[in-house]
């Protein structure tokens, strides 16, 4: 399908490359590239909404919450990270609608709180007062990216695996967000973490379009 390669393209190959072309000139228009670059994967989830699952409307919101939250990040930090956090809550339903939870689901929810709470731990100093909304905020995350991996997991199919891949990378890029945040790093981290970030979510709508 012509959609699994145009929004890919578009997303890599012109809005992430006009994103940091322009994040030092113009503050709206990075923006504007960088909510563009989300909403390539909404366009392919809303190919899933049409011709796959009744549940898979509930993808598409929290891509659409994902969009919303990449231009009010760039405004306002917290309002961002709810938006993101809704946009989480619809993927938990989306899941839990794909598959009702096992075992599975559980052991890696707890897996992933384990690592969470490993570099929560880790940074605590850097961390300070953030440490509450971060805990908050990184314990919804792993119960998303778990369910994303025990669901792939049980539906042992090609959308199944884009499904718990999406949702590790999407842990991976917040993890590499999160480092960034609280100690300055480099502008090719930066570049690293917003391809990782834009692959879990065109991976999770590439899913959407195969469940």
């Amino acid at each position: 399908m012509l959609l699994y390669w145009v929004c890919p393209a578009l997303c890599f190959f012109v809005c992430l490359p006009l994103l940091y072309r322009l994040k030092k000139r113009s503050k709206a228009l990075s923006i504007t590239f960088k909510t563009l670059g989300t909403c390539c994967a909404l366009v392919l989830a809303l190919y899933g909404v049409f011709t796959g699952r009744g549940s898979n409307w509930l993808c598409a919101a929290a891509l659409a919450f994902g969009t919303a939250a990449d231009a009010m990040l760039e405004i306002r930090f917290f309002p961002g990270m709810m938006l993101f956090a809704l946009g989480h809550v619809c993927s938990c339903i989306w899941f839990v609608c794909l598959c009702p939870p096992s075992g599975v689901h559980a052991w890696a929810v707890l897996a992933l709180l384990a690592v969470a709470a490993g570099l929560l731990f880790a940074w605590r100093r850097l961390l300070g007062k953030l440490m509450l909304p971060f805990a908050a905020y990184a314990a919804m995350l792993c119960l998303m990216a778990g369910l994303a991996v025990g669901t792939g997991w049980t539906l042992g199919n090609i959308g199944g695996l884009l499904l718990a891949l999406g949702g590790l990378l999407f842990l991976v890029s917040d993890i590499m967000v999160a480092r960034g945040l609280i100690k300055r790093m480099s502008l090719r981290f930066d570049c690293i973490a917003m391809i990782v970030y834009d692959s879990a979510q065109l991976l999770l709508a590439a899913a959407c379009t195969l469940i």
